[in-house]
């Protein structure tokens, strides 16, 4: 809605840029988190799950919960 517009009354369309859009999701988290590629990241015992079907070749794989 933000960047298509909307309309509205007695103003018109209106639309808007939104902010770090072109900023992907992912890098987005990364960024904030304050976590680089090739990180360690340390994740709380019982906060996670191992992955049943493994989607990378990464030695492990876990689902966060």
């Amino acid at each position: 809605i933000l960047e298509r517009g909307i309309q509205v009354d007695g103003l018109g369309l209106k639309s808007f840029t939104t902010y770090e859009s072109n900023v992907l999701f992912a890098l987005r988290f990364m960024i904030d988190c304050n976590i680089v590629g090739g990180n360690w990241i340390e994740v709380p015992p019982g906060r996670y799950r191992r992955s049943v079907r493994c989607m990378t070749y990464c030695q492990l794989e876990v689902h966060c919960l």
